[in-house]
């Protein structure tokens, strides 16, 4: 949940360490995942039956949403808390559906032909906002005996950060296809 610094006064703040090794097999995953957008992309482009381009587009997007959860739970996996905490399966099993929605809307949104800037950025928002969801539903299938504190500018920024590579990703997806390349 979202607090805001004055309700945090008088509490202790705990600092959490990480294992950057697994950081780093997370952001390995994370990129793998995301480098399954332009073949898949490419593949719905070229089906001819709207019934193939669906099944690319859902093959597609459990494919990415599942690299990107398996990543961020490797993440999940390298975070030292200084307490006793355990993890509901369930709801992390839950933090598959918003990714995979959000790859799924991304891959609809590009799927025909040449993208309209418009469709860009409609596919680098459902891009951001299925990732930023799919890490807040994981931290939340997190349970332990304090209270976790969301600040909203570090909500903002990763959802400005998710929406800005995936536009970026995409604007050179669209420049590839023009280009013929």
């Amino acid at each position: 949940r979202f607090i805001d610094q004055q309700s945090l006064n008088g509490l202790t703040e705990f600092v959490p360490a990480y294992d950057y090794a697994l950081s780093g097999v997370a952001a390995l995953l994370a990129v793998f995942s995301a480098c399954m957008l332009f073949p898949t992309l490419a593949r719905v482009r070229s089906r001819q039956t709207a019934a193939r381009r669906l099944a690319w587009q859902i093959g597609g997007a459990a494919t990415m949403g599942i690299g990107f959860w398996s990543a961020q739970n490797v993440a999940l996996l390298g975070l030292r808390l200084p307490v006793s905490h355990y993890y509901d399966h369930l709801i992390g099993y839950a933090a598959l559906l918003p990714v995979m929605a959000g790859c799924a809307a991304m891959i609809h949104a590009l799927g025909n032909g040449l993208p309209s800037t418009r469709r860009i950025h409609a596919g680098a928002l459902s891009f951001a906002l299925g990732i930023t969801a799919l890490h807040y539903v994981l931290v939340a299938a997190i349970h332990n005996e304090v209270v976790v504190a969301h600040d909203v500018r570090h909500f903002a920024t990763a959802l400005l950060l998710c929406y800005g590579s995936g536009w970026l990703a995409l604007h050179l997806n669209r420049s590839l296809i023009g280009s013929g390349g």
